[in-house]
């Protein structure tokens, strides 16, 4: 189907497409839609997680808690067996052991709640009395005493062994925290920021005075207590290791044996080291069969070592040897103790010694450059000889086959997989000094070695390959296409000759291919140029080129390399370049019509002309060629499979060739069809390394879309595929930073408004403050210090917006350029840009660097002026080594360039040591946003400085290099022959081209059909020789400042008009894909010891999971009370027999933290009036109340505290907590726990919740008395989870719900309603939409978001993009529907519940067809 274009619009939760077919005799436009889908991450408050984070969080505490129960049960079994604990196993075993269909049971044994409580001798208080102490004692007394030396104490213990095994049991239910890393760590000796968790630091003295933690915080409990607080001693961090020493104390002062000590250290202490997620790493790049490396590892810190040095491109002195100098000299500064350094340090020493840096790097001594801190580590806890010592060497052997280790020293893999997996710096002391013989000092040295987390893009074996060659001071590019030299000839051997001669062969091609890529790019512009032209231009056999095609081929010769680069090159290669054109140039004309279009050279790639040098003298097998590694190896993706039609039961399949035998040998009525095509299949590359959850989503959506249009046949391979991809796709800091610096310019938009409505208001003008050319003046005049860059002149307010004096210009003229970027436009003069400027480049003009005369007066320098923009300039003159010869050359800096640079240096300094995920994010996201802020600079002066334009500058600023497109493109390709992308600046200019921009960009981007005109402009926009000559027509419209817009026909399409495409807004039916997962099984793959389990034939074994998918209520839990009854006066009211009367309302409450809260999200209350509201206990409330009248306010009381009152009015104990009544209703609360010790007050007897999302909507309608009824019921996730029903089509089988009685008639279930769902409303019957054409159905459908408890339905509809809460802002619910003109949104009882539904009364398949199914 050449044919055939199919446009794709990319969003981050949508797609838009278009199919255009040139030979439609009228509305070229055949096909269009958009796929609305949730994004691939979620969001809250405005910050984005992964979905899945929520759920990994709530089931790492379930799994913590579980982990809790299960050492609880460990150590009571042990304790029953030894008699130290009042429970028999088969109680322990009610509550540990799990049967199917029935509850655990928890003990309820009294003799064991007496345990709890410790009261042993059965007399219902704690048996303090045992130790000579009284009542009001802390439990923490038996564990300060288990620990006493003293007989006394020590002979209680062995005549009640019950009160040890409790001691063991408080151990088990707190048995401390574990730092999973050093920011943790020091958080928990210090404790939290906010002062409210203390830290091990606020109790070290006591643990040494007191020898163990239980002790330590009895005696601190005593001593900071007084008589009106008693301090508590819960809410602090606790280390593991205090436990752990507490637990050994106890053992030896008790005189338990070792066996005994390691039973217990099991049943408390010990934690299962965490599953290994090696599957989820990525794959190298060179080697798709191995991982990749941890950037931790050694070898990877020497490969980024040696990375940068010969990024560098020092020129060694001319006394030393290049490789030499390099090891001696420069690679022993990367040996630092800190993370990084300055790259001053180096210029340093290459100053001293003479060398040169012939890289941009040499004028950035401030650059940050990262450290090779573990292996220093490494010389100063082994010594200078560590390598030979560790065999650093051995790992670069490459030998036949691999030996196995004959030494049983270890190695420094060995010595950084401890690092890596132990999980404590005791432990790796432990290591230190008993394996590696280390003494103290350095065993502690080598304890505190953190570190870094993440990997490389490379596997080890990749990088042991390339380092060799980067130690000999082979730039990466050279390194790489030698690391694997040894396969692509089949030897396991080469000479240092060879390599040496190699590198140089590399050198030569890189030359040649460079060459010959310009050539060929002023060739095709040629052919190019030649097509376009009117008429054909042919050349007989016998003719020759005139002067005209000389001068031509000469002057488009001099814009691909530009003037200066030209009048550089030596007069020989001139002439070789010139004759290698004209006679490409003569063939061509040559050729017929039809032959020319075909004539266009492909470019020459690097890695083939290298493998074709080795083929020709070396002989290598053709199929040697995939074992070249490419240094700028792009992700791939394995070639598409053919795919089967098969008919099954009226239904069609597409199954792999692959497994085809074996589903028909398994579905023997299945029919071949003998139809075969290939399909895209996961868009997860082959290394595995594409980790963007949002960008992964669409890619998948968009497989389903492409692969329904294979299918459908309404697509196949050869249709041309254009493809715009929206910025939001790259991975999520990005995302954020790009938002925060959108928003940012928003503001400062939104203050140039303001700018425009003073100057109305000095003025007497009528400047629309909306209008955006005019906000981008004036960003430009605050940009530019309010001058002129080019004269110097100041520009007033009142010349500002009316065009006379001062106006928008080019810096680089449109038409050469085709950048209308703000970057390349300057707020000028406006006599001086039509007079001089012209289409001159600013380098070009007489008072570039110096004064100069204009209109009889002085103006001064640009060079002067453009520091306004981009900071002071300075200038110094460096040496560099260039073709063999010393040559000067001048290094300019700008101040803001540098500051910025500066800045962005120190963030990826903070973000390589940062400490947790969340920081280093921050980090991340803030160089992101000083970036953008620098890319904008330096693209900026690249426009006042450049000398000359080059025609690939010019093709960038229209080729999209998004992380996304290095993706979506090599995935696509894999079916589709004909692939482009194009940049959104190059759709909007193709919109004006052909007259089909819309009016209000804002009013367009707020419906989901915008993605499909996008779509429909991508279609229009012809091949990249075409679109170039058309961009550059529209720019030169531009340039001539005429006010005018250029405007031509799309290619093949002589009738088109713009309203093709606008009427694709009112003609789109959206696609809405919603993922209704509730009740789909999960499944994984079964495991044993932690590795995958396979059954008899070879096959994954899977389990199927028969939980729900959702959260089933909400975190917080209440309580239910009722309120006493009070009289006219506020008195209680008791019974006859003084029982208290209570009210028959049950409401809920909560303790809630008795805080000052700070703003909204905070815990607390902001004024004493919201506490009033709330607390149940009003008398509380008025102890409360007394001390806040007199503090100076509220906050400063809660801060102070406030305390509970004795009979005398003296303070007895903080008030910490109160409990409030909340707005959850006992009614619609869900009860999720019973508790253990049940109340004889029914409403006390389980914990109450808010109910979970809302899942299902029952819709129900039948006649009642010649009248339709509908009613509907919500079926809440909770209650769907009691239900335990696999499928929602079984709610029309359960009596129970598949019907309900209204006015005493039965009503049927009707349809089982979803949030998301379609509806498409009509006025008499369901048939009369059949009638309906594309855009009324568009009018009448809707989206149903919100299913209300009083039984309204909420719609949006389905066109309209947005928050609702913003939409709402806008527009109001309307209670019915409108069938002339849509409302957004509708808000309808049951009796406008006129409706078709999605899946019952019609289905909308991926390419936006209606199925009707009545």
């Amino acid at each position: 189907m050449n044919n055939l274009t199919l446009g794709i619009d990319l969003g981050t939760n949508s797609i838009g497409w278009a199919i255009r077919d040139i030979t439609a005799s009228d509305n070229q436009i055949i096909k269009k839609g958009v796929l609305i889908f949730d994004k691939g991450v979620g969001e809250e408050k405005g910050v984005e997680f992964p979905k899945v984070k929520k759920r990994t969080e709530s089931r790492g505490k379930r799994r913590n808690y579980q982990a809790e129960k299960y050492r609880k049960w460990e150590l009571l079994d042990f304790l029953i067996k030894h008699g130290m604990c009042p429970l028999s196993i088969d109680e322990l075993n009610s509550w540990r052991k799990y049967t199917k269909k029935e509850e655990r049971k928890y003990p309820q044994s009294q003799s064991f709640l007496n345990w709890l409580r410790f009261d042993f001798n059965g007399d219902g208080k704690p048996d303090f009395h045992l130790f000579g102490s009284d009542k009001h004692e802390s439990y923490y007394l038996f564990r300060a005493k288990a620990v006493s030396e003293a007989e006394i104490d020590k002979r209680v213990f062995k005549d009640n062994p019950e009160i040890l095994g409790r001691v063991f049991y408080q151990l088990v239910q707190r048995r401390g925290f574990k730092g999973r890393d050093e920011e943790e760590a020091k958080t928990m000796l210090r404790g939290s920021k906010d002062g409210m968790t203390k830290g091990r630091d606020a109790i070290a003295d006591y643990i040494k005075q007191y020898k163990s933690l239980g002790a330590a915080l009895y005696h601190y409990q005593k001593e900071k207590s007084s008589h009106s607080e008693k301090i508590r001693i819960r809410q602090r961090y606790n280390l593991r290791k205090d436990y752990e020493n507490e637990l050994k104390l106890i053992c030896k002062i008790q005189n338990l044996n070792n066996d005994f000590y390691s039973k217990l250290h099991k049943a408390i202490i010990w934690q299962r080291p965490l599953r290994t997620q090696k599957g989820l790493i990525g794959l190298c790049t060179y080697e798709k069969n191995k991982r990749r490396a941890p950037i931790s590892h050694p070898l990877y810190e020497e490969y980024r070592t040696w990375v940068f040095i010969n990024n560098l491109k020092i020129q060694a002195p001319e006394e030393w040897e290049h490789s030499k100098y390099l090891i001696q000299k420069i690679y022993p500064i990367f040996y630092k103790s800190g993370n990084d350094f300055s790259l001053s340090t180096i210029l340093k020493q290459l100053k001293k010694d003479g060398a040169i840096v012939n890289s941009g790097y040499g004028s950035r001594e401030k650059t940050k450059v990262l450290s090779a801190k573990l292996l220093k580590n490494f010389e100063d806890i082994f010594g200078e000889n560590w390598q030979n010592e560790l065999g650093w060497h051995n790992a670069f052997l490459r030998e036949k086959q691999p030996k196995k280790k004959a030494t049983t020293n270890y190695s420094f893999e060995d010595i950084w997989h401890v690092l890596a997996t132990f999980d404590s710096e005791e432990k790796l002391r432990e290591f230190a000094l008993e394996k590696l013989k280390l003494s103290e000092e350095k065993a502690i040295k080598f304890s505190k070695i953190k570190l870094q987390q993440g990997y490389a893009t490379l596997s080890l074996s990749a990088i042991k390959k390339i380092l060799p060659y980067l130690k000999k001071g082979f730039i990466y590019s050279k390194a790489v296409y030698m690391a694997n030299i040894q396969k692509v000839l089949g030897t396991y051997e080469v000479s240092s000759a060879f390599i040496e001669h190699f590198a140089t062969e590399i050198d030569v091609i890189y030359e040649e291919v460079s060459a010959k890529r310009k050539l060929n790019n002023v060739l095709n512009g040629l052919f190019k140029y030649e097509l376009l032209a009117e008429g054909d231009y042919h050349l007989g056999s016998s003719q020759d080129l005139d002067v005209s095609d000389y001068s031509l081929i000469k002057q488009k010769l001099i814009n691909e390399l530009g003037e200066k680069t030209w009048e550089e090159t030596i007069k020989e290669d001139q002439a070789d370049y010139l004759d290698y054109i004209s006679k490409e140039y003569k063939s061509f004309l040559q050729k017929p019509f039809q032959a020319k279009k075909g004539a266009f050279i492909a470019q020459p790639r690097i890695h083939q002309h290298i493998f074709n040098y080795i083929q020709e003298h070396y002989q290598v097998a053709d199929e040697n060629i995939k074992y070249l590694w490419h240094p700028s190896e792009q992700e791939k993706y394995p070639n598409a499979s053919s795919y089967e039609k098969v008919e099954l039961k009226n239904e069609t399949v597409y199954i792999n060739e692959n497994d085809i035998d074996a589903f028909l040998k398994k579905k023997p009525n299945a029919e071949l069809e003998g139809i075969s095509l290939k399909l895209l299949e996961s868009p997860e590359p082959i290394s595995k390394g594409f980790k963007n959850p949002m960008a992964l989503k669409t890619l998948h959506k968009l497989k389903q879309l492409l692969n329904y249009l294979l299918q459908t046949n309404q697509i196949d391979a050869h249709t041309r595929i254009v493809v715009e991809i929206a910025r939001e796709l790259n991975n999520a800091n990005y995302r954020i930073a790009l938002e925060r610096w959108q928003n940012q310019r928003e503001r400062e938009n939104n203050n140039y408004k303001k700018t425009i409505e003073e100057i109305n208001k000095e003025s007497g003008t009528s400047y629309n403050s909306e209008d955006k050319n005019l906000i981008r003046k004036i960003r430009l005049w605050e940009e530019q210090g309010k001058k002129c860059l080019y004269t110097g002149d100041t520009i007033n307010k009142s010349d500002l917006l009316n065009g006379e004096h001062f106006d928008i210009e080019h810096t680089i003229p449109a038409s050469i350029s085709f950048d209308n970027e703000l970057k390349n436009l300057t707020l000028a003069n406006k006599d001086y840009n039509a007079n001089v400027k012209g289409k001159k480049y600013p380098t070009q003009l007489d008072n570039y660097h110096t004064d100069s005369m204009f209109n009889t007066r002085s103006i001064q320098p640009i060079i002067k002026n453009i520091e306004a923009v981009f900071g002071k300039r300075t200038v110094e003159k460096k040496i560099i080594k260039k073709h063999g010869k010393k040559e000067e050359i001048t290094v300019v800096k700008w101040s803001k360039i540098t500051d910025l640079e500066k800045q962005i240096d120190e963030y990826v300094k903070k973000t390589s040591y940062a400490s947790t995920k969340e920081i280093k994010d921050v980090f991340i996201q803030k160089r992101h946003q000083l970036k953008f802020d620098l890319d904008y600079l330096k693209q900026k002066i690249q426009t006042f400085t450049v000398e000359e334009y080059k025609a690939k500058w010019r093709n960038s600023k229209l080729r999209d290099t998004q992380i996304m497109t290095k993706y979506a493109v090599p995935y696509l390709r894999t079916v589709f022959n004909k692939v482009e992308v194009q940049k959104g600046n190059v759709v909007n200019i193709f919109k004006e081209v052909y007259r089909v921009k819309m009016v209000s960009d804002k009013k367009d981007r707020s419906k989901h059909s915008h993605h499909a005109i996008d779509g429909a402009i991508l279609t229009l926009i012809p091949k990249p020789a075409y679109r170039d000559e058309i961009i550059k027509k529209y720019q030169l419209e531009k340039d001539n400042h005429t006010g005018k817009t250029y405007h031509e026909q799309p290619i093949d399409w002589h009738n088109f008009k713009p309203i093709f495409i606008k009427n694709i807004e009112t003609e789109t039916l959206i696609n809405n894909l919603k993922d209704y997962r509730t009740l789909t099984p999960t499944f994984k793959k079964v495991r044993k010891r932690g590795k995958i389990d396979y059954d008899e034939n070879g096959k994954i074994k899977w389990a199927k999971g028969d939980a729900i998918r959702g959260q089933l209520h909400g975190e917080s839990l209440y309580g239910a009370i009722k309120q006493p009854k009070r009289d006219n006066f506020g008195k209680i009211i008791f019974d006859d027999n003084k029982k208290m009367q209570l009210e028959d309302e049950v409401r809920l409450v909560m303790r809630k933290p008795l805080l000052y809260a700070k703003d909204a999200s905070s815990p607390g209350f902001k004024k004493l009036d919201d506490l009033e509201k709330v607390i149940v206990d009003k008398a509380l409330f008025e102890i409360i109340k007394k001390q806040v009248v007199k503090a100076e306010s509220f906050k400063e009381a809660i801060e102070k505290g406030v305390y509970m009152l004795n009979k005398k009015g003296e303070k007895v104990n903080k008030i910490r907590h109160v409990r409030c009544f909340d707005r959850l209703k006992y009614t619609t609360a869900v009860q999720p726990h019973k508790h253990t010790f049940v109340s004889d007050k029914e409403y006390k007897q389980t914990t109450y919740a808010q109910n979970g999302e809302n899942v299902y909507c029952l819709f129900y309608k039948g006649n009642v008395k010649g009248k339709e009824e509908r009613t509907i019921s919500i079926i809440g996730i909770f209650d769907l989870a009691k239900l335990d029903i696999q499928d929602e089509r079984e709610f029309f089988e359960i009596p129970h719900f598949n019907s309900v009685v209204k006015k005493k008639t039965q009503l049927p279930l009707c349809a089982v309603l979803k949030a998301g769902q379609k509806v498409i409303f009509y006025k008499e019957s369901v048939k009369e939409l059949a009638e309906l054409n594309k855009e009324e159905l568009s009018q009448r459908m809707y989206k149903m978001y919100q299913f209300e408890s009083d039984g309204r339905i909420k719609f949006k509809h389905h066109i309209i993009s947005g928050s609702n809460t913003d939409i709402k802002k806008e527009h109001k619910e309307i209670s019915s529907i409108n069938f002339k003109e849509f409302s957004p949104l509708l808000r309808i009882s049951s009796g406008g519940w006129n409706f078709a539904i999605e899946g019952r009364d019609f289905e909308i398949k991926l390419d936006g067809a209606l199925i009707w199914k009545f």
